[in-house]
């Protein structure tokens, strides 16, 4: 059957396939769609519990559904542009516009209206893996060339084999798992370089968000970005904020613990907002959030190994970058085949 699930662990995949994808975030999804088009025989596998990697909404302590990664869908090259439309007209997406502050703390933005998954952010990943074969819950551990195909190997053994592999993870966990092959482009990719995150979630079904604004950008201390998601299209009132602290403030305080930086951050807020929120915050940390040194190619490729690596990591911070590189990646492999 067609679609993503967890997998037990002792769980090995039996069928060779034409192409693997590791990782179903948004440039591994935009590779794998592309390819299954085409008609390839693809399995996306993540070691996550679903797909969508930024893309993501997790419900909090009290039951509201927060977008805590991606806050919204910057697409500008002429292939994704046209996937906005295609999300549009599903009705995956609406355009939020939303009210920013305007005093010395509060940054008015140029262009809002900006492009968001409805009725979450991960709906966008979700109309991504439709009809694709996409297995969660399986960490790939290792990969090796045996007999001109490429095995990937968990705890238990081999997951998965494919005649050709699409690596769509961020950079230093792709070096990680391809530096003992060494592909043609591994010092490429140590070129690329992340700036890390912690987001703060609070979220109360009790009450509705006392903020007269909808997103600010302090313009100091530990918080960066502060967006009021009930201001977002298609979401409930009650009082749901996300806060992402700056990459100076995340990477001080990288290693402590998620409750002692759930406290520190829910205190900005609350002075931001001029006080009055409710509810039990909670944080995330985003190891590998924002891409600060992109390779600055589409994708890289072995093509004598049939393999393809690509991520946000090639062109940019952006979901527009990832998708873009996938759709590279997905070229690069259709061009090897003809």
């Amino acid at each position: 059957m067609l679609g993503y699930r967890d997998l037990p662990r002792d769980w090995k995949m039996t069928v060779h396939r034409d192409i693997a994808v590791i990782g179903a975030g948004p440039s591994g999804l935009s590779a794998a769609r592309t390819l299954a088009a085409a008609g390839r025989d693809v399995v996306v596998i993540d070691k996550g519990r679903g797909p969508g990697g930024r893309l993501s909404t997790r419900r909090g302590p009290e039951g509201v559904r927060l977008d805590h990664g991606c806050q919204f869908i910057t697409l500008k090259q002429a292939q994704s542009t046209a996937l906005v439309q295609d999300l549009m007209d599903s009705g995956v997406i609406a355009r939020w516009d939303p009210q920013s502050g305007k005093d010395s703390v509060k940054k008015p933005f140029a262009e809002p209206d900006w492009p968001i998954g409805v009725p979450t952010m991960s709906a966008v990943p979700k109309w991504f893996a439709k009809g694709l074969d996409i297995q969660c819950g399986a960490r790939i551990e290792s990969i090796r060339a045996d007999g001109g195909a490429w095995q990937l190997l968990g705890s238990d053994g081999i997951v998965a084999s494919a005649t050709q592999l699409v690596v769509a993870i961020p950079s230093p966990q792709a070096i990680d798992l391809l530096a003992p092959i060494q592909p043609d482009f591994l010092d490429d990719m140590h070129k690329a370089t992340y700036d890390p995150n912690w987001t703060l979630l609070v979220s109360d079904a009790a009450h509705e968000n006392p903020a007269p604004f909808e997103v600010m950008t302090p313009d100091s201390g530990p918080l960066g970005w502060i967006a009021n998601q009930a201001s977002k299209p298609q979401r409930p009132s009650q009082s749901a904020w996300i806060a992402q602290a700056t990459s100076e403030w995340t990477r001080e305080h990288l290693e402590r613990p998620a409750e002692e930086v759930a406290t520190l951050l829910f205190q900005s807020l609350q002075e931001l907002v001029g006080g009055g929120l409710v509810g039990t915050p909670t944080a995330h940390r985003w190891r590998y959030a924002l891409v600060s040194q992109a390779v600055g190619q589409p994708c890289l490729v072995d093509s004598a190994r049939k393999l393809v690596a690509c991520g946000d990591w090639c062109l940019g911070p952006t979901v527009g970058h990832a998708i873009d590189s996938g759709l590279a990646a997905a070229e690069a492999i259709l061009k090897t085949d003809s």
